[in-house]
């Protein structure tokens, strides 16, 4: 623990911080809890959010809860690791693989300590294929993270160390310490509509993955994808951005909400889809090996069902539930949980189509959470390197855990051996002072491109043409730029500007991966599926 005295407090102490983390999701949270261990009670660690404390992907309200998985003992954690870069197509680091694995049995560990209860298989169900991890050939420890028992325990940790916490802040400009100065970095506070710079010695990034991007997507509203476009400002390399997880979500009879891939194959399919995927006997066989994994991959024979999802447009593809007497435990937890919490009857006709769901990729780390840029760390779905082209199922929230935890520690350390920060200075950018009156506009133009081109299907010819499209988009965005009435205006046209430029990132990497390779699937790559399959 740390022995240098308590910072001194400024008359607002809202201006500068040892560690700031953005983000309370998973990792956002564990990160603040450990970078305050390790400094010390009141050594200000200051926890940022978008949206209320305990937001993000990781409290998305549009699923039951959250599955976790670890090696089942030290003797899996090599084959575990391999299973990690073969599923991925070898587009993971296997170095920063292996670190990972190793971390996650601590991890859960160390969140259990902190009073944590996970759910757990029953003994009878334990050894059912529905706990074969999406994308896994074997089961692995599985654990599931229920939002009450996670929010109580590490919410006590918070309050218990101190940590500072400031709900609808939005992360609007970053700029990396160096040896003379403190990092800054520039929020909107929405509760009281102004601007407010904070000085920090270190920097933790959690603020989720890119699938706001998106117009459907599995994902809270405080999600912004613009901590990428950040991110690459001040210097960090971002890695696997075109790999982005498109998940079946129900559009009818509710929306917004996650389809279990264990009840596909309790699902009878339209008569033309069932001719499409070439008769009866293929359609169940496809419907069985498409409920053993949640995202859709081009690796796989059952991507025939996710096209024929895809060919339904935004109403949906329709599905009339058949559900077994002895259904087994995971997919019977999925229908209660309907049932219970959104009053969808188990024999209920439902509709799915695609929805953004999680980031493979992101801000490159090492195995303590550094981004190679002095300061700066960064954890969970805003990363990339530990997944590649597809991720097994579980290792999300893992990854946030493991990650949120060692980054957490890193930069508490490297903040303990840092000079006292100077104040944020008082002086704002200069897009605070302009904004445009076309930012509302330009963000719906926005989903709409990256929904037509960088979908499930994808094409050199529609990226290329998506990249043209968001340039003249930034474009409008420049040129009708005026002064602001408010910072709220301002506010808006700042996100505005960085989600393009994160779209832009994206869809230029998918651009340059020509090859289809699990969920980035390049239509004209003749290697690549059909999709007339």
């Amino acid at each position: 623990m740390s022995t240098f005295a308590p910072m001194p407090k400024t008359a607002d102490d809202d201006n500068s911080c040892r560690v700031l983390v953005v983000g309370s999701g998973i990792a956002g949270t564990v990160a603040a809890v450990r970078a305050a261990q390790v400094l010390g009670r009141g050594q200000d660690v200051l926890l940022a959010s978008a949206g209320p404390l305990f937001s993000g992907s990781s409290f998305f309200k549009g699923t039951w809860g959250l599955g976790l998985i670890a090696p089942d003992g030290p003797d899996d954690q090599e084959d575990l690791a391999q299973t990690i870069v073969q599923v991925g197509e070898n587009a993971a680091d296997p170095q920063l693989v292996r670190s990972f694995v190793q971390g996650i049995e601590p991890a859960i560990r160390t969140l259990e300590s902190w009073g944590c209860e996970l759910m757990e298989p029953s003994a009878q169900a334990a050894g059912q294929r529905e706990y074969v991890p999406c994308f896994d050939r074997k089961h692995r420890r599985w654990r599931g993270i229920r939002r009450e028992p996670f929010v109580k325990a590490v919410g006590n940790q918070l309050r218990q160390h101190q940590v500072r916490v400031r709900e609808r802040w939005e992360l609007l400009d970053l700029s990396a310490p160096d040896l003379a100065n403190a990092g800054t970095a520039v929020f909107f506070d929405a509760d009281s509509g102004t601007l407010r710079s904070m000085a920090f010695q270190a920097v933790i990034l959690c603020a989720g993955g890119a699938s706001s991007l998106f117009p459907r997507r599995l994902t809270r509203a405080d999600c912004r994808a613009t901590v990428h476009a950040l991110a690459a400002q001040a210097g960090c390399r971002l890695v696997n951005l075109e790999f982005l997880q498109f998940m079946p979500g129900l559009v009818s009879p509710v929306q917004n909400v996650v389809f279990n891939e264990k009840a596909f194959r309790f699902m009878e399919l339209p008569s033309e889809a069932v001719r499409e995927l070439g008769g009866a006997d293929a359609a169940t066989r496809l419907l069985d090996q498409r409920s053993t994994y949640g995202p859709f991959t081009c690796r796989l024979e059952s991507a025939a069902l996710d096209l024929a999802v895809h060919r339904a447009g935004p109403q949906g593809l329709p599905l009339m539930p058949r559900l077994a007497d002895d259904l087994p435990e995971f997919a019977r937890t999925y229908f209660d949980w309907l049932e219970h919490d959104l009053g969808v009857s188990p024999d209920a006709p439902l509709r799915i189509a695609h929805y953004a769901h999680a980031s493979n990729g992101g801000v490159s780390i090492d195995s303590q959470g550094f981004t190679g840029v002095e300061g700066i760390y960064a954890a969970g779905e805003s990363t990339g390197g530990m997944h590649g082209a597809d991720r097994i199922g579980g290792l999300s929230s893992a990854n946030g855990l493991t990650f949120g935890l060692r980054a957490g520690e890193a930069a508490a350390r490297f903040a303990a051996d840092a000079s006292q920060p100077a104040s944020a200075s008082k002086l704002l950018p200069g897009w605070s002072a302009t904004s445009s009156p076309c930012a509302s506009q330009v963000e719906e133009d926005l989903q709409a491109v990256m929904d037509a081109s960088c979908g499930i299907v994808r094409t050199g010819g529609g990226l290329s043409h998506g990249l043209r499209q968001v340039a003249a988009l930034q474009d409008q965005l420049a040129a009708t730029r005026q002064p602001a009435a408010c910072p709220a205006d301002a506010a808006l046209t700042r996100r505005t500007q960085l989600r393009l430029e994160t779209a832009r990132l994206m869809l230029d990497a998918a651009l340059t991966r020509a090859e289809s390779l699990g969920s980035h699937y390049r239509a004209d790559d003749p290697r690549g599926i059909s999709p007339t399959v």
